[in-house]
């Protein structure tokens, strides 16, 4: 059975640094960035659309990946925040030849407007952070795990999560 885990968190969390550090840790895995899963012609198509339904149409695409993927018996490490709704779509369209685990990466509120990582936060991107701390994101229960990554390297994090995951 192939393993999918989803990497969530708000901007500059490290999801995709976390995710692609998952895909060289664990044995036949291949890293998804969530954010850059559309062709140039897809993101034309998309972008008169709402930012919730660019992200449902990323999703969707994501979710075909996947799918490919896991036909080849490939894991897959994907870099993707999930509300309840969105898990609930992967569930229903993943095919029942993968595992799916999903973790948050929940650094402090006081770190979100940092720039922690290698790409620099845009303004909309600390007030989305913000707001997904408001809307609930690391509070949905189908997180596997959760992990406060404030003082966190990018090693010690897979390291944790490759441990959980066993």
């Amino acid at each position: 059975m192939s393993l999918v885990v989803f990497v969530g968190g708000v901007p500059n969390a490290g999801k995709s640094t976390i995710a692609a550090g998952l895909a060289g840790a664990i044995p036949h895995t291949e890293f998804i960035d969530g954010d850059f899963v559309f062709s140039e012609s897809e993101e034309e198509a998309f972008k008169d659309f709402s930012l919730r339904d660019q992200w449902t149409k990323q999703l969707e695409k994501i979710v075909v990946v996947i799918n490919q993927k896991v036909a080849l018996n490939r894991n897959v490490a994907v870099a993707w925040p999930l509300l309840q709704s969105g898990y609930d779509y992967v569930k229903s369209n993943i095919t029942d030849k993968a595992r799916i685990y999903c973790v948050f990466l929940n650094p402090d509120l006081a770190s979100l407007g940092k720039n922690r990582l290698a790409r620099p936060l845009k303004e909309s991107d600390k007030e989305r952070g913000y707001d997904m701390h408001a809307e609930g994101y690391p509070k949905q229960k189908f997180w596997d795990l959760v992990l406060d990554t404030t003082e966190m390297l990018p090693f010690d994090t897979v390291r944790v999560i490759t441990q959980a995951i066993e």
